[in-house]
């Protein structure tokens, strides 16, 4: 049986990319506008303040583009 030694750093192995590095699909929901993409009830959940609030919706129903 072969032994795996794994040697571990400090050093962060973080990548930014520059803007112009960006994906279109990371732009495209950058570009959201909450007030014409949302519906009333997916804009009352963004705008939540109170603390964690459980989302229970069909399928296709916008959850994912919500949170």
């Amino acid at each position: 049986m072969e032994e795996f030694v794994f040697e571990f750093s400090d050093e962060a192995f973080v990548e930014t990319l520059d803007d112009e590095d960006e994906p279109e699909r990371t732009k495209e929901y950058n570009q959201v506008d909450f007030n014409t993409d949302l519906n009333e009830e997916q804009l009352e959940i963004v705008n939540n303040i109170q603390g964690p609030m459980l989302v229970i919706a069909g399928a296709g129903s916008g959850k994912t583009r919500t949170i």
